[in-house]
């Protein structure tokens, strides 16, 4: 299907029909579709999640999470959708619950919006957002870093970065979405194509390679 298992240090494309072993599934109500991609949803029921977080803990600082994502033009309130990197194997929980989080989610109050959100505690940030969401794919990156968090979107420009509320010990990944309270809206499926982590540049510069200048003489023949 591609290669990026061998590439990155976490991936997965959700190819076939059965979510890989690298992953734990926890549902109350909500489906987990697995059909060469991920879909996640829920009912209209206060209460009801799904949630797909790492089998293990995969993520310590510095390092980037990656996910090819489709938020299917959302328009809703209640609801908390997203991916990010928590504590432990569970769904993002709302803004007015503890949970330490580094996270894009759409929050039960957000409507349109995906915002970026870092969070330790009930203590949290919100530093920048994509809205209105579209019904496209796009990458959608978070880095977490010893006391800073950053994001983008849509490819790879310069982070929006934080150093506030910045967790210590978010060492899982989740993809999820919950039912939260106050429902408004039709939950549409949260899609992913591909999730991946890959390490953080060294000095967070890319590696580059420059060729000096060279010199190159062409002879030409001609006989008859």
């Amino acid at each position: 299907y591609d290669d990026g298992a061998n590439v990155f240090n976490f991936y997965d494309n959700f190819a076939g029909t059965t979510l890989s072993s690298k992953w734990v599934l926890g549902v109350s109500g909500g489906t987990a579709t697995i059909n060469n991609g991920l879909s996640l949803i829920v009912p209209e029921t206060v209460g009801d999640y799904v949630y797909v977080a790492s089998a293990s803990a995969i993520a310590t600082p510095p390092i980037i999470v990656e996910a090819y994502m489709n938020g299917n033009s959302i328009n809703v309130a209640g609801y908390r959708l997203g991916f990010g990197l928590v504590p432990s194997q569970t769904y993002l929980l709302s803004s007015g619950s503890s949970q330490d989080h580094i996270s894009w989610q759409g929050t039960e109050g957000a409507h349109t919006e995906i915002i970026a959100s870092v969070q330790t505690g009930t203590s949290y940030v919100n530093p920048t957002g994509v809205n209105p969401v579209d019904s496209n794919y796009h990458i959608w990156g978070l880095e977490w870093l010893s006391g800073m968090a950053g994001f983008w979107y849509n490819g790879y420009s310069t982070p929006t970065t934080t150093t506030s509320d910045v967790p210590t010990d978010v060492n899982y990944l989740t993809l999820s979405y919950e039912a939260y309270s106050s429902l408004s809206g039709t939950p549409t499926s949260l899609l992913f194509q591909w999730i991946r982590t890959r390490a953080y540049p060294p000095n967070g510069t890319m590696p580059s390679t420059s060729l000096g200048n060279f010199t190159y003489n062409e002879y030409i023949t001609y006989s008859s």
